[in-house]
């Protein structure tokens, strides 16, 4: 069935049901009224895809600004190093052996600049798992 416009209440059967008319004839088939929309008329100018994807970008740009926060970096950051103690209840949580103490308990924290040693470690894609048993294990 094409659709022929909006309609109106034309009568209220139940509190759930409703028959409807548009400007012609009212309807035979009952509505539910919970299937029912309001139906705004439009102003008659059609906008192309371009124009709908631009106001849609805009509106979607406000909302972004307005909840988005820039967040403060302090300017030094600290370098602190992991202790024989974190190495040891690690080692103990994931059943290891602990073999040795990773960096000199001494240094508690420092600003983080250029690193004082680097460490070879393979880069074969398992790298990260590497770097966190040197941290853990020693």
């Amino acid at each position: 069935m094409p659709w022929l416009g909006p309609f109106t209440i034309h009568e209220i059967i139940n509190n759930k049901i409703c028959q409807l008319k548009n400007d012609v004839k009212v309807l035979k088939t009952k509505v539910l009224i919970s299937n029912m929309k309001i139906y705004f008329e439009s102003d008659g100018k059609k906008l192309n895809e371009d124009t709908y994807y631009a106001e849609e970008l805009k509106t979607s740009e406000k909302k972004k600004s307005r909840k988005e926060k820039i967040p403060t970096v302090p300017k030094t950051r600290m370098f602190y190093p992991v202790g024989k103690t974190w190495q040891q209840t690690k080692c103990r949580t994931l059943k290891l052996n602990f073999s040795r103490q990773a960096t000199n308990e001494t240094i508690l924290a420092k600003v983080l600049t250029v690193p004082s040693e680097i460490k070879n470690i393979v880069g074969d894609g398992n790298c990260l798992y590497r770097s966190l048993s040197y941290w853990i294990t020693g």
